[in-house]
């Protein structure tokens, strides 16, 4: 099993449902629905599976934290990136694939 199907095998079940494909391209907030505490649990697990340093990941720029108003996910289901993305950052399997190279994801 490659890299980036292992990290998909990570990947809470849960979120999997509704997703037909992923890809690298696939976001973590924004395609899979992951936020808040799961977000948080998967990182984790990622870093210590993979040896990955995330101690310089700034968790706020790219995920909701738990509790946060969910609308923000919501609305960006009808009406698009403009709304959900509040100054957030994207994170893509992609990019959890090319920090498992370096070690490192910042």
């Amino acid at each position: 099993m490659d890299t980036f199907d292992q990290i998909i095998d990570l990947l809470p079940k849960k979120f999997l449902k509704k997703i037909h494909s992923l890809n690298r391209e696939t976001e973590l907030e924004e395609n899979i629905g992951l936020t808040g505490d799961d977000a948080d649990e998967f990182l984790s697990d990622y870093a210590e599976k993979f040896n990955v340093d995330i101690s310089e990941f700034i968790f706020n720029d790219y995920f909701l934290e738990e509790g946060e108003d969910h609308f923000q996910t919501i609305a960006s289901w009808f009406f698009g990136q403009k709304i959900k993305k509040n100054g957030r950052k994207r994170l893509t399997l992609g990019h959890l694939e090319d920090a498992v190279r370096k070690g490192k994801l910042v």
